[in-house]
């Protein structure tokens, strides 16, 4: 049926809003106490990466390692650079859906 719609799987639309409410945090469109400064930049090692990589959290159990900013994080540093570098929200989910 999704298919016959067009639509995106629940997982799809689950990423992209978490890539999304991540480009907000990064931008300071959302104020979130904290979070932005466990958020730091990563030192560019691959020839593909995008320069907003970022350092990817530790945890040492699933329920850590599966949780918000350690599963975005995974997801963000896979992005395209073109989706990274987007001038607004519309344009970053418009570009990370064609990811």
């Amino acid at each position: 049926m999704l298919e016959d719609l067009g639509w995106a799987s629940l997982q799809s639309r689950r990423r992209t809003a978490r890539l999304a409410m991540l480009y907000k945090i990064q931008h300071g469109i959302v104020s979130t106490e904290g979070l932005k400064s466990k958020l730091q930049l990563a030192p560019s090692r691959r020839r593909r990466a995008h320069a907003q990589q970022l350092v990817q959290p530790v945890g040492r159990t699933d329920y850590r390692k599966e949780s918000f900013l350690p599963r975005t994080v995974r997801d963000w540093n896979t992005l395209s650079p073109t989706a990274v570098e987007a001038d607004n929200v519309d344009t970053f989910v418009s570009r990370v859906s064609l990811h």
